[in-house]
């Protein structure tokens, strides 16, 4: 069972530096799965759509600055024959924006099934991870930020130009995308950081944009989206 988050470990880190096989990540998992959290309880199907999400996770992870996940400890207790519950604690490290890099310990417990082939998850249950984030800094601008100025809503046919192509905003501005309707592709491309490709949506956290660094967008059918504009009271 250790080997088996080993694997998941040895996966995510290196979907983390870019390198991501879905097809790997995927034969970790049962057809069928489902997942608990605070927020709600969820089903799906191992599937191209589950594919996708995972793709699209590890690319949000790498957005917000995680920089790898160490495997701590694995606990099994045992449900029957074939079926256990796994304890497993995990310590993941994320590069703040103007502090020092914090590590944060987190426990999942995932249910899994073992007949003839390997062990599969089928099965999860997490806490409130968007809560922690947000209480260690991660999630979100840095504190001290105000909110200047926004543009106006933007759809698919009155996007700028400029938008459409690589910029940045200037020293000192970060920017947040807020998606008001639809689907916009997001996507960091300075070298300095590393690829990223996110779908923004009105029910997802809005787009963070660093100061200076490389990035455009790209309309996903209608869409209606504005971005707001934050910096330091003394700059």
């Amino acid at each position: 069972m250790r080997e088996l988050f080993e694997r998941y470990e040895r996966l995510f880190n290196r979907a983390l530096s870019g390198v991501v096989d879905l097809d790997e990540v995927a034969s970790l998992y049962a057809p069928e799965f489902i997942g608990a959290a605070p927020g709600g309880v969820m089903t799906g199907k191992n599937d191209e759509y589950f594919a996708q999400a995972m793709a699209l996770g590890y690319a949000n992870y790498r957005n917000i600055g995680m920089k790898d996940m160490r495997l701590r400890e694995v606990r099994i207790a045992p449900i029957d024959e074939f079926h256990c519950l796994a304890h497993v604690a995990w310590t993941a490290t994320y590069s703040r924006w103007d502090q020092a890099d914090v590590a944060i310990e987190f426990d999942v417990h995932y249910f899994v099934r073992h007949l003839d082939e390997e062990p599969k998850v089928f099965g999860w249950v997490t806490g409130d991870e968007e809560g922690v984030l947000r209480e260690h800094g991660i999630l979100g601008p840095p504190e001290g930020l105000r909110s200047y100025k926004r543009t106006a809503s933007f759809t698919e046919e009155s996007i700028p130009e400029n938008l459409l192509k690589d910029h940045s905003t200037k020293e000192g501005t970060w920017g947040l995308i807020h998606v008001e309707q639809g689907k916009l592709r997001y996507l960091v491309t300075d070298e300095r950081r590393t690829p990223t490709e996110l779908i923004l949506t009105p029910e997802g956290q809005p787009g963070l944009v660093e100061p200076t660094i490389l990035h455009r967008v790209e309309p996903l059918g209608p869409v209606r989206f504005h971005v707001e504009f934050l910096r330091r009271d003394d700059e």
